[in-house]
């Protein structure tokens, strides 16, 4: 393997590990029962993948 990528004008690229994103995510929550339901209370149940719904992937209590 040799662990290269050569680009559309000719440059390559050599690497170690390759790592690549995906861009248009569709999100269908109302396809699982239940959920659209548990990510509006505090249930402890989140979605990183929302802005709607990333805050209840960590909160902090106030004292």
């Amino acid at each position: 393997m040799n662990n290269t990528v050569v680009t559309e004008k000719g440059l390559t690229i050599k690497y170690d590990y390759l790592l690549i994103g995906a861009i248009g995510l569709e999100l269908h929550y109302e396809k699982i029962p239940g959920l659209l339901d548990a990510l509006n209370k505090p249930t402890g149940v989140c979605s990183n993948y929302s802005p709607k719904y990333v805050n209840g992937t960590y909160s902090i209590e106030e004292s």
